[in-house]
């Protein structure tokens, strides 16, 4: 494997961080100038995940592009990084959305530059998210991806954006909180002989050892499931989003519906699907009713209301919630690639409408 290959993944995922820090260094008088470097940012991002995207060995399949740097390693944290079907994907998914906001992005007016790092650190957040194998990592991208979005669509949105930021965050730490608990029990189950944040030798020993007793990953399961759900967004946990979605700005908007929505259903799958099979299975009768009610209830809100700015949001969070049993039940995991790569063109399909929606909104 070549340096370029080897490193590929750090590229792509360091390439929005060193923008923002040479944003950081640029005048904030310069706004032709800081647009340029985050559309030429977006722009290089694009073409590495597009250049990973058919580097990844479909046939060789599992993890590819293995980065490995010990970090902490008497805690078992160490930078990790890797992708294999399912994630490949999205790292294109959002290398093509951050693009597209980046453009969008070309009509703010007032402070550019705290915009342009702002987008940049939750592009880089997401990507760490889509790409970490440790889960210390994990977690640290994923709350990276999480805080920028307060700031935008607290001073660049629009409407009622202080109650939706207010709302966004409580749910999303609340969230978070939960997740962060679920994360340290699994780390301290004693599932490896010494605790580790490691994502492939805890799925080793899950492999080789059975994993935790059955009793345990009925315990831990839901409290994964409810601490990562909440930013699937899936109900009941949802009533967030479509309010945040409304107020924020254009390019917030397209990442959220484009990407942040994923964030949730993704953790679900590789750690709490992954790590936890038996608990998964002793949920599957009770999660169908529950995806079944809560698409339900996302089509009966949907009927009643009025503002295509809010039920663009609601009707991708009915076809998501939908959709992420039914993909994880149907060979997700084995075959992840291709039935993501489907999914790819449709969430930029749903993406691009709401835009669409949000940029006449913002006009009038």
């Amino acid at each position: 494997m070549s340096p370029f290959q080897a490193h590929i993944l750090s590229n792509i995922l360091l390439t929005p961080m060193l923008a923002a820090v040479v944003l950081f260094l640029v005048p904030a008088s310069r706004v032709n100038a800081i647009r340029a470097i985050g559309v030429v940012a977006a722009a290089v991002t694009t073409v590495l995940a597009v250049w990973l995207f058919f580097a990844y060995d479909r046939q060789a399949a599992g993890f590819q592009f293995l980065s490995k740097v010990p970090w902490v390693p008497s805690l078992g944290i160490a930078y990790q990084v890797g992708v294999d079907g399912i994630s490949v994907a999205m790292v294109l998914l959002t290398a093509i959305v951050f693009l597209a906001g980046a453009l969008v992005s070309c009509s703010v007016q007032t402070r550019v530059k705290d915009f342009y790092i702002l987008l940049a650190a939750l592009v880089s957040g997401v990507f760490g998210v889509f790409v970490s194998l440790d889960l210390f990592f994990f977690y640290f991208f994923y709350e990276l991806a999480v805080v920028p979005m307060y700031l935008l669509i607290g001073y660049w949105g629009s409407g009622d954006k202080e109650y939706a930021t207010m709302k966004l965050t409580l749910y999303l730490t609340a969230g978070a909180i939960v997740a962060l608990i679920g994360l340290l029990m699994l780390y301290f189950s004693g599932l490896t002989p010494t605790p580790t944040f490691d994502l492939l030798e805890l799925k080793r020993a899950v492999e080789t050892t059975g994993g935790l007793s059955l009793q345990r990953q009925q315990l831990l399961f839901p409290i994964l499931l409810v601490g990562f759900a909440t930013i699937a967004p899936m109900w009941p946990l949802h009533s967030w989003s479509p309010i945040g979605h409304a107020a924020a700005p254009a390019a917030a908007s397209m990442m959220h519906a484009g990407v942040l929505m994923k964030l949730g259903s993704y953790a679900i799958i590789r750690i709490a699907m992954t790590l936890l099979p038996q608990g998964e299975e002793q949920s599957v009768g009770g999660f169908d009713v529950y995806v079944v009610v809560g698409n339900k209830d996302n089509d009966m809100s949907d009927v009643a209301q009025k503002s295509n700015q809010v039920r663009v949001p609601k009707a991708a969070m009915s076809q998501l919630s939908g959709k992420f049993y039914t993909y994880t039940l149907e060979l997700l995991i084995e075959r992840g690639l291709n039935k993501i790569s489907l999914g790819v063109v449709d969430q930029i399909s749903n993406t691009s409408g709401f835009t669409r929606e949000q940029i006449i909104a913002q006009n009038n």
